[in-house]
């Protein structure tokens, strides 16, 4: 976009068209009229190609590469960047909210030949701090050939069957395929009478690991650290409190399902329903969000919205997830307006618990304390992973 400066106003230009207008308001000072004076104009200002740094903040911290990959064989909707654009960009939030550990090793088994054949999962907990909903846990499922994830908030790590049944009912109603093997550790929430009973009913065959081999239950592993990694980073990138890790977790579970991961030319989503995935409607976490208020909910005099912070959108009910400090909640609404440039929530909101419990916990991955992190220029790069 190019602009000029012409007595007391001032145009902006893209692509050789007029997309805003302002007019001095003081001495460094300018209005813009962000109104279009036609269709053309409009599609212009709302069709804008955003940079790659933006993409990679709201699609939870994505890597770079991947994300230059999907834009350049169209692998989703919605997404623009510009031909230009350099990757090494450093992001803050990603040095805070992931490491670089050893590599598992490759598994030698045959890899599923269509969607619920292996299903993973691992089970993440307890939290230290209790989210909003009461939660102190959460279970991962994983389609081995779609790679699709589904990610379940519990406060019992009893409650994993009932999640791994509403899965079993999930995909053989939106594809017709049944589960026919689930992977999973040794833990107690895997290995009790009630889920060898129900697997066994529904001819599911249940592989387990040999306790304390966490790389032969790898896929489950590598997906539990790129769900917590970019939750972390997206916490960390916008000051978010530690009690809102569920839906961190939440919102990085839905954009990783929009995502083609390593050289696969099609995305969970796609493989999934059928379609590609829009992710134009993907902002970044922790934005400052406008949450319209319901006429018949307020008075003529009173704000027609009220101020919170976005968490993450709603997949069953097409809105976005926003918290709303005032009320200490998160609520669901389409009828938004989205700030990205300001990304962040407030310190003081920060410093506050909205559940009353809190137990240190060694299993918390939210809580992790760095003691020392050291960059050296000759040495290292910090780039948007």
């Amino acid at each position: 976009m190019e602009g000029s400066f012409v007595g007391n106003k001032c145009f902006f230009y893209h692509k050789g068209q007029l997309v805003l207008t302002g007019e001095r308001a003081a001495k460094t000072m300018y209005y813009l009229k962000i109104g279009s004076k036609d269709s053309k104009d409009f599609a212009n200002s709302a069709q804008r190609i955003d940079s790659l740094l933006i993409w990679h903040q709201r699609l939870g911290h994505a890597d770079s590469r991947n994300i230059r990959r999907m834009f350049t064989m169209n692998l989703v909707e919605g997404l623009k960047l510009g031909t230009t654009e350099s990757d090494n960009r450093i992001s803050p939030g990603c040095a805070k909210g992931k490491m670089h550990r050893l590599p598992f090793q490759i598994s030698t088994s045959p890899k599923a030949d269509h969607i619920a054949e292996r299903i993973h999962s691992n089970v993440c907990g307890p939290m230290s701090y209790t989210s909003l909903g009461g939660a102190s846990y959460f279970v991962i499922f994983k389609d081995e050939f779609s790679g699709w994830i589904v990610i379940n908030f519990m406060k019992m790590k009893s409650e994993v069957l009932i999640h791994l049944q509403s899965l079993f009912a999930f995909l053989k109603n939106q594809t017709g395929y049944t589960i026919q093997t689930i992977r999973t550790d040794n833990g107690t929430e895997y290995v009790n009478v009630a889920l060898s009973k129900w697997t066994t009913e529904m001819g599911i065959r249940h592989e387990t690991s040999v306790i304390y081999t966490p790389e032969q239950n790898g896929t489950s592993e590598r997906t539990n650290r790129t769900i917590m990694e970019s939750a972390k980073s997206m916490m960390f990138s916008s000051n978010a409190p530690l009690w809102l890790w569920a839906e961190a977790a939440g919102y990085s579970t839905y954009i990783r399902n929009r995502i083609a991961s390593g050289q696969k030319k099609l995305t969970p989503f796609e493989v999934l329903h059928n379609r590609k995935p829009n992710v134009s409607h993907i902002k970044t976490f922790g934005s400052k969000t406008f949450v319209h208020i319901s006429d018949v909910k307020r008075k003529k005099l009173e704000p027609k919205c009220i101020e919170g912070y976005l968490v993450g959108y709603c997949e069953s009910t097409k809105g976005y997830r926003v918290y709303i400090p005032d009320i200490k909640k998160v609520i669901i609404s389409r009828d938004v307006i989205i700030d990205e440039s300001v990304v962040g929530f407030n310190a003081s909101l920060t410093n506050k618990s909205a559940t009353d419990s809190f137990v240190s916990s060694v299993m918390d991955p939210f809580t992790e304390l760095v003691n020392y992190i050291h960059y050296s220029s000759l040495m290292h790069r910090v780039t948007i992973l």
